[in-house]
């Protein structure tokens, strides 16, 4: 899904599955990684991935990739 989408226009990189797994694999090594699936009659039709960061007065959820 990640090639698919960031294969196409406007973006138009050539990504191959290594490269992929390897940076999703450094969000999920991550403390505070979070990610979220949506799904379509059993089918994922997207994702997010995330990460809860630190602040002064608490914590805070910054998104780092969609698709």
């Amino acid at each position: 899904m990640y090639i698919a989408a960031y294969g196409e226009a406007p973006w138009n990189e050539a990504l191959d599955p290594d490269s992929v797994r390897r940076y999703i694999r450094s969000f999920t090594d991550m403390d505070g990684f979070c990610a979220w699936r949506l799904s379509v009659e059993g089918e994922i039709a997207g994702v997010a991935l995330g990460v809860i960061v630190p602040y002064t007065e608490g914590a805070f959820l910054r998104i780092e990739d969609l698709c």
